[in-house]
């Protein structure tokens, strides 16, 4: 396969789909997505595609992200460039039901990054992966915007629990604690 190398689990994809360099993972598989409620809806490419809606709610954080992610992103967006233009914040989902994650979009290598507590004090250097599921996320009554699923593989929080998840995205106006919204997976 031209421009495409295999150095031991970890693909490097040079020019695919996002273009530029690109350390993708594809042997982290937890077991299939759960079937759920199935529905059509057009992809940005102006194709047909399926998704799976869940249910969820949005639940409030204690701000670790927001307060990380300056030092984060540089690495995240060489390693992942569609996100360059996320909003410096997430929103935080419960979702009914269990999603597992079959293969996300790309898995980065290790990020180092500073690690912030509430105060400000720094609390030293952490190496973490991350990986990313490009979706669609709609606040009830609201517009579908383009948004990933955002799991760090160090979160207590998010990374085992399969009915919680930090969602990245432009910033999207209104969007609160105990707000009802539902997430388009492909």
């Amino acid at each position: 396969m031209e421009g495409r190398t295999k150095t031991g689990d970890i693909d490097n994809i040079r020019g695919g789909r996002f273009g530029g360099p690109l350390f993708c993972s594809g042997s982290f598989l937890p077991p299939p997505i759960p079937l759920a409620e199935k529905v059509t809806f057009f992809a940005r490419a102006g194709l047909e595609a399926m998704a799976t809606i869940y249910n969820a709610v949005v639940f409030g954080g204690i701000g670790v992200f927001s307060k990380n992610i300056k030092y984060q992103m540089p690495h995240l967006v060489w390693q992942f460039p569609d996100i360059k233009d996320i909003h410096p914040g997430s929103i935080n989902v419960q979702l009914e039901g269990p999603l597992h994650v079959a293969r996300y979009d790309c898995t980065t290598l290790p990020i180092p990054w500073l690690h912030v507590d509430d105060s400000g004090e720094i609390l030293g250097w952490q190496f973490e992966r991350f990986s990313f599921l490009e979706i669609q996320f709609e606040p009830m009554g609201g517009r579908l915007h383009r948004a990933w699923i955002m799991d760090c593989h160090h979160s207590a929080t998010f990374h085992k629990d399969p009915t919680r998840f930090e969602i990245i995205s432009e910033k999207i106006a209104g969007v609160a604690n105990g707000q009802r919204c539902r997430l388009h997976i492909p």
